[in-house]
């Protein structure tokens, strides 16, 4: 399946706007380039530091309350089972 610029390319040619010696050297130019849809490492990164900045910062944000609630609720159970089994 041509890629969508070699579709418009033959629809050009087709057309008459350009010949097929400029048809060839845009193909050319095109296949030297690579594929400039994919991401690159900078790219990448900066995503995968973003993810784990929100990541931490929603841990944060839940993780810590619930643990402050839960830590309540172990001493004040630490609390009663300490009266109950003093000797």
């Amino acid at each position: 399946m041509p890629s969508r610029w070699e579709t418009i390319l033959a629809r050009w040619q087709s057309a008459g706007l350009i010949d097929a010696a400029t048809a060839e050297r845009i193909r050319a130019f095109e296949s030297r380039q690579g594929d400039s849809q994919r991401l690159r490492w900078p790219t990448i990164l900066a995503i995968t530091i973003g993810g784990l900045m929100l990541g931490a910062g929603v841990l944060l944000f839940v993780g810590f309350p619930l643990s402050c609630f839960l830590w309540a609720c172990f001493t004040s159970q630490a609390r009663s089972l300490k009266r109950n089994f003093q000797l």
